[in-house]
Protein backbone atom coordinates (compact mmCIF):
# COMPACT_ATOMS: atom_id res chain seq x y z
CA UNK A 1 0.00 0.00 0.00
CA UNK A 2 2.82 2.36 0.89
CA UNK A 3 4.55 1.52 -2.36
CA UNK A 4 1.36 2.29 -4.27
CA UNK A 5 0.99 5.65 -2.52
CA UNK A 6 4.62 6.54 -3.18
CA UNK A 7 4.22 5.58 -6.82
CA UNK A 8 1.14 7.82 -7.16
CA UNK A 9 2.98 10.68 -5.47
CA UNK A 10 5.92 10.37 -7.85
CA UNK A 11 3.56 10.12 -10.81
CA UNK A 12 1.68 13.26 -9.71
CA UNK A 13 4.91 15.15 -9.21
CA UNK A 14 6.08 14.04 -12.62
CA UNK A 15 2.85 15.19 -14.24
CA UNK A 16 3.05 18.51 -12.39
CA UNK A 17 6.63 18.99 -13.52
CA UNK A 18 5.65 18.24 -17.13
CA UNK A 19 2.74 20.69 -16.98
CA UNK A 20 4.91 23.36 -15.37
CA UNK A 21 7.65 22.78 -17.93
CA UNK A 22 5.07 22.97 -20.73
CA UNK A 23 3.68 26.23 -19.34
CA UNK A 24 7.19 27.65 -19.02
CA UNK A 25 8.01 26.60 -22.60
CA UNK A 26 4.75 28.12 -23.89
CA UNK A 27 5.43 31.32 -21.94
CA UNK A 28 8.98 31.53 -23.30
CA UNK A 29 7.68 30.89 -26.82
CA UNK A 30 5.00 33.57 -26.46
CA UNK A 31 7.53 35.99 -24.98
CA UNK A 32 9.96 35.29 -27.82
CA UNK A 33 7.20 35.65 -30.43
CA UNK A 34 6.01 38.90 -28.83
CA UNK A 35 9.54 40.21 -28.67
CA UNK A 36 10.08 39.35 -32.32
CA UNK A 37 6.72 40.85 -33.30
CA UNK A 38 7.36 44.15 -31.54
CA UNK A 39 10.93 44.20 -32.82
CA UNK A 40 9.73 43.76 -36.41
CA UNK A 41 6.94 46.28 -35.80
CA UNK A 42 9.51 48.77 -34.51
CA UNK A 43 11.68 48.17 -37.58
CA UNK A 44 8.63 48.55 -39.85
CA UNK A 45 7.63 51.79 -38.15
CA UNK A 46 11.19 53.08 -38.41
CA UNK A 47 11.28 52.21 -42.10
CA UNK A 48 7.97 54.01 -42.58
CA UNK A 49 9.28 57.01 -40.66
CA UNK A 50 12.45 57.02 -42.77
CA UNK A 51 10.36 56.90 -45.94
CA UNK A 52 8.15 59.71 -44.69
CA UNK A 53 11.20 61.77 -43.71
CA UNK A 54 12.72 61.21 -47.16
CA UNK A 55 9.47 62.36 -48.77
CA UNK A 56 9.36 65.45 -46.57
CA UNK A 57 13.02 66.24 -47.31
CA UNK A 58 12.44 65.87 -51.06
CA UNK A 59 9.39 68.11 -50.89
CA UNK A 60 11.17 70.67 -48.73
CA UNK A 61 14.19 70.65 -51.07
CA UNK A 62 11.96 71.47 -54.05
CA UNK A 63 10.27 74.30 -52.16
CA UNK A 64 13.60 75.72 -51.02
CA UNK A 65 14.94 75.55 -54.60
CA UNK A 66 11.82 77.33 -55.85
CA UNK A 67 12.22 80.16 -53.33
CA UNK A 68 15.93 80.43 -54.06
CA UNK A 69 15.19 80.54 -57.79
CA UNK A 70 12.58 83.30 -57.48
CA UNK A 71 14.88 85.31 -55.19
CA UNK A 72 17.78 84.93 -57.63
CA UNK A 73 15.65 86.02 -60.58
CA UNK A 74 14.35 89.00 -58.59
CA UNK A 75 17.89 90.08 -57.65
CA UNK A 76 18.98 89.73 -61.29
CA UNK A 77 16.02 91.86 -62.43
CA UNK A 78 16.87 94.62 -59.95
CA UNK A 79 20.54 94.54 -60.96
CA UNK A 80 19.64 95.03 -64.64
CA UNK A 81 17.45 98.00 -63.71
CA UNK A 82 20.12 99.52 -61.47
CA UNK A 83 22.99 99.07 -63.96
CA UNK A 84 21.39 98.98 -67.43
CA UNK A 85 24.68 99.81 -69.14
CA UNK A 86 26.65 96.94 -67.62
CA UNK A 87 24.93 94.16 -69.53
CA UNK A 88 23.88 96.23 -72.58
CA UNK A 89 20.35 94.85 -72.79
CA UNK A 90 18.13 96.63 -75.33
CA UNK A 91 14.32 96.67 -75.51
CA UNK A 92 13.12 93.89 -77.84
CA UNK A 93 11.21 94.77 -81.03
CA UNK A 94 7.55 95.49 -80.26
CA UNK A 95 4.48 95.89 -82.44
CA UNK A 96 1.38 97.99 -81.77
CA UNK A 97 -2.11 96.56 -82.26
CA UNK A 98 -4.66 99.13 -81.11
CA UNK A 99 -4.19 99.60 -77.37
CA UNK A 100 -2.22 96.37 -77.15
CA UNK A 101 1.47 95.89 -77.83
CA UNK A 102 3.31 92.61 -78.17
CA UNK A 103 6.70 91.09 -78.94
CA UNK A 104 7.41 91.42 -82.65
CA UNK A 105 8.71 87.97 -83.49
CA UNK A 106 7.92 85.85 -86.55
CA UNK A 107 5.41 83.05 -86.06
CA UNK A 108 7.20 79.74 -85.71
CA UNK A 109 6.11 76.12 -85.63
CA UNK A 110 5.20 75.02 -82.12
CA UNK A 111 7.62 72.13 -82.56
CA UNK A 112 10.67 74.33 -83.01
CA UNK A 113 13.09 74.56 -80.10
CA UNK A 114 13.49 78.32 -80.58
CA UNK A 115 9.86 78.89 -79.69
CA UNK A 116 9.92 76.59 -76.68
CA UNK A 117 12.77 78.54 -75.09
CA UNK A 118 11.33 81.96 -75.88
CA UNK A 119 9.07 84.08 -73.71
CA UNK A 120 6.32 86.36 -74.97
CA UNK A 121 5.65 89.97 -73.98
CA UNK A 122 2.19 91.50 -74.18
CA UNK A 123 0.70 94.59 -72.58
CA UNK A 124 -1.25 97.82 -72.90
CA UNK A 125 0.17 101.19 -73.89
CA UNK A 126 1.42 103.32 -76.77
CA UNK A 127 4.92 102.24 -77.78
CA UNK A 128 5.75 105.76 -78.99
CA UNK A 129 5.00 107.24 -75.56
CA UNK A 130 7.01 104.85 -73.40
CA UNK A 131 9.27 106.51 -70.81
CA UNK A 132 12.96 105.64 -70.61
CA UNK A 133 12.31 103.65 -67.41
CA UNK A 134 9.56 101.62 -69.06
CA UNK A 135 11.84 100.83 -72.00
CA UNK A 136 14.53 99.71 -69.56
CA UNK A 137 11.96 97.63 -67.70
CA UNK A 138 10.80 95.90 -70.89
CA UNK A 139 14.45 95.20 -71.78
CA UNK A 140 14.92 93.73 -68.29
CA UNK A 141 11.78 91.59 -68.57
CA UNK A 142 12.94 90.21 -71.90
CA UNK A 143 16.41 89.51 -70.44
CA UNK A 144 14.86 87.35 -67.71
CA UNK A 145 13.92 84.61 -70.19
CA UNK A 146 17.31 82.79 -69.97
CA UNK A 147 16.94 82.80 -66.17
CA UNK A 148 13.44 81.32 -66.58
CA UNK A 149 14.84 78.62 -68.88
CA UNK A 150 17.53 77.72 -66.34
CA UNK A 151 15.09 77.66 -63.42
CA UNK A 152 12.74 75.36 -65.33
CA UNK A 153 15.55 72.85 -65.82
CA UNK A 154 16.07 72.75 -62.05
CA UNK A 155 12.44 72.96 -60.92
CA UNK A 156 10.71 70.40 -63.12
CA UNK A 157 7.40 70.91 -61.28
CA UNK A 158 7.25 74.55 -62.44
CA UNK A 159 5.18 75.15 -65.57
CA UNK A 160 4.99 78.98 -65.98
CA UNK A 161 7.35 81.87 -65.25
CA UNK A 162 6.34 85.56 -65.37
CA UNK A 163 7.47 89.08 -64.92
CA UNK A 164 4.35 91.20 -64.33
CA UNK A 165 4.74 95.00 -64.41
CA UNK A 166 2.55 97.59 -62.74
CA UNK A 167 2.94 99.39 -66.09
CA UNK A 168 0.53 96.81 -67.53
CA UNK A 169 2.68 94.33 -69.38
CA UNK A 170 3.91 90.79 -68.81
CA UNK A 171 6.68 88.51 -70.01
CA UNK A 172 5.65 84.85 -69.81
CA UNK A 173 7.74 81.75 -70.35
CA UNK A 174 7.35 79.23 -72.00
CA UNK A 175 6.01 80.87 -75.13
CA UNK A 176 2.26 81.12 -75.54
CA UNK A 177 0.65 83.10 -78.36
CA UNK A 178 -1.17 86.34 -77.57
CA UNK A 179 -4.35 84.94 -79.12
CA UNK A 180 -4.42 82.27 -76.40
CA UNK A 181 -3.12 84.29 -73.44
CA UNK A 182 -2.15 87.92 -72.86
CA UNK A 183 -1.78 90.53 -70.15
CA UNK A 184 -4.90 91.36 -68.16
CA UNK A 185 -5.49 93.74 -65.25
CA UNK A 186 -6.34 90.76 -63.05
CA UNK A 187 -2.62 89.94 -62.92
CA UNK A 188 -2.20 93.08 -60.82
CA UNK A 189 -5.45 92.92 -58.83
CA UNK A 190 -5.70 89.26 -57.74
CA UNK A 191 -5.16 88.37 -54.08
CA UNK A 192 -1.66 86.99 -54.59
CA UNK A 193 -0.48 90.05 -56.55
CA UNK A 194 -1.90 92.41 -53.94
CA UNK A 195 -0.08 90.62 -51.11
CA UNK A 196 3.22 90.92 -52.98
CA UNK A 197 2.64 94.61 -53.70
CA UNK A 198 1.72 95.44 -50.10
CA UNK A 199 4.94 94.12 -48.54
CA UNK A 200 7.15 97.08 -49.42
CA UNK A 201 10.90 97.22 -49.98
CA UNK A 202 11.92 96.61 -46.36
CA UNK A 203 9.72 93.53 -45.93
CA UNK A 204 10.08 92.06 -49.40
CA UNK A 205 9.90 88.26 -49.23
CA UNK A 206 8.60 85.28 -51.19
CA UNK A 207 4.82 84.96 -51.04
CA UNK A 208 2.91 81.76 -51.86
CA UNK A 209 -0.61 81.88 -53.28
CA UNK A 210 -3.61 79.74 -52.41
CA UNK A 211 -4.08 76.67 -54.64
CA UNK A 212 -6.05 77.21 -57.86
CA UNK A 213 -6.97 75.47 -61.12
CA UNK A 214 -4.53 76.32 -63.91
CA UNK A 215 -6.41 78.10 -66.72
CA UNK A 216 -4.21 76.30 -69.27
CA UNK A 217 -5.52 72.93 -68.12
CA UNK A 218 -2.52 71.89 -66.04
CA UNK A 219 -4.55 70.96 -62.96
CA UNK A 220 -4.04 72.27 -59.43
CA UNK A 221 -1.27 74.85 -59.11
CA UNK A 222 0.18 77.35 -56.66
CA UNK A 223 2.29 80.44 -57.34
CA UNK A 224 5.19 81.99 -55.51
CA UNK A 225 6.32 85.52 -56.21
CA UNK A 226 8.54 88.38 -55.09
CA UNK A 227 8.35 92.11 -55.80
CA UNK A 228 10.88 93.94 -58.01
CA UNK A 229 11.93 97.47 -56.99
CA UNK A 230 13.98 100.20 -58.60
CA UNK A 231 15.14 103.12 -56.44
CA UNK A 232 12.56 102.14 -53.78
CA UNK A 233 9.76 102.20 -56.36
CA UNK A 234 7.70 99.07 -56.97
CA UNK A 235 7.88 98.16 -60.66
CA UNK A 236 6.45 94.65 -60.74
CA UNK A 237 6.99 91.11 -59.56
CA UNK A 238 8.52 87.84 -60.70
CA UNK A 239 6.30 84.77 -60.33
CA UNK A 240 6.66 81.01 -60.71
CA UNK A 241 3.67 78.69 -61.06
CA UNK A 242 4.18 75.25 -59.48
CA UNK A 243 2.05 72.39 -60.79
CA UNK A 244 0.87 70.61 -57.63
CA UNK A 245 -0.31 67.55 -59.56
CA UNK A 246 3.15 67.18 -61.09
CA UNK A 247 4.73 67.73 -57.68
CA UNK A 248 2.56 65.00 -56.18
CA UNK A 249 3.48 62.60 -59.00
CA UNK A 250 7.20 63.21 -58.44
CA UNK A 251 7.02 61.80 -54.89
CA UNK A 252 7.17 58.08 -54.15
CA UNK A 253 3.97 56.43 -52.93
CA UNK A 254 3.58 56.06 -49.16
CA UNK A 255 3.25 52.45 -47.99
CA UNK A 256 1.33 52.83 -44.72
CA UNK A 257 -2.25 54.01 -44.35
CA UNK A 258 -1.38 55.82 -41.11
CA UNK A 259 1.13 58.11 -42.85
CA UNK A 260 0.57 61.32 -44.77
CA UNK A 261 2.13 64.61 -45.78
CA UNK A 262 0.30 67.95 -45.75
CA UNK A 263 1.81 71.06 -47.33
CA UNK A 264 0.58 74.45 -46.08
CA UNK A 265 1.29 78.00 -47.22
CA UNK A 266 1.63 81.08 -44.99
CA UNK A 267 -2.16 81.35 -44.69
CA UNK A 268 -2.57 77.67 -43.71
CA UNK A 269 -4.14 76.85 -47.08
CA UNK A 270 -3.56 73.18 -47.91
CA UNK A 271 -1.48 73.05 -51.11
CA UNK A 272 -0.86 69.31 -51.10
CA UNK A 273 -2.17 66.27 -49.22
CA UNK A 274 -0.25 63.04 -49.85
CA UNK A 275 -1.49 59.68 -48.57
CA UNK A 276 -1.08 55.99 -49.42
CA UNK A 277 -3.21 53.86 -51.75
CA UNK A 278 -4.23 51.80 -48.71
CA UNK A 279 -5.65 54.93 -47.08
CA UNK A 280 -7.38 55.87 -50.33
CA UNK A 281 -8.95 52.41 -50.61
CA UNK A 282 -10.03 52.61 -46.96
CA UNK A 283 -11.72 55.96 -47.59
CA UNK A 284 -13.44 54.60 -50.70
CA UNK A 285 -14.78 51.63 -48.75
CA UNK A 286 -16.12 53.94 -46.06
CA UNK A 287 -17.74 56.15 -48.70
CA UNK A 288 -19.30 53.12 -50.41
CA UNK A 289 -20.65 51.87 -47.08
CA UNK A 290 -22.09 55.30 -46.39
CA UNK A 291 -23.73 55.45 -49.82
CA UNK A 292 -25.22 51.96 -49.44
CA UNK A 293 -26.55 52.86 -45.99
CA UNK A 294 -28.10 56.07 -47.34
CA UNK A 295 -29.75 54.11 -50.19
CA UNK A 296 -31.19 51.58 -47.75
CA UNK A 297 -32.50 54.37 -45.50
CA UNK A 298 -34.13 56.06 -48.50
CA UNK A 299 -35.89 52.79 -49.38
CA UNK A 300 -37.35 52.41 -45.88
Amino acid sequence: MLNKTAENTVFRRYNTAVVVAFIIIVFIALAAASLRYYSELSVHKQQGLNQLTAQADQLNSMLVQSEQAISGIQEFAQYILKYPGDLHFKPPPLRQNGSLFFLDKPIRSSFEEEKRISGNITGFGDIGKFSLLKKQEIAMANALTPAFVTAQKVIEEANWFYYVSVEQFVNIFPWIGRDSWRFSDRMLTNVHAKKIQELGLENNKVIWSSPYIDAAGGGMSASLGKAVFHREKLLGSVIIDINLSRLHASLAELSSEDQGLILYNQNNDILLFIYSKKYENKIKKQENLKLNLEKKLNLI
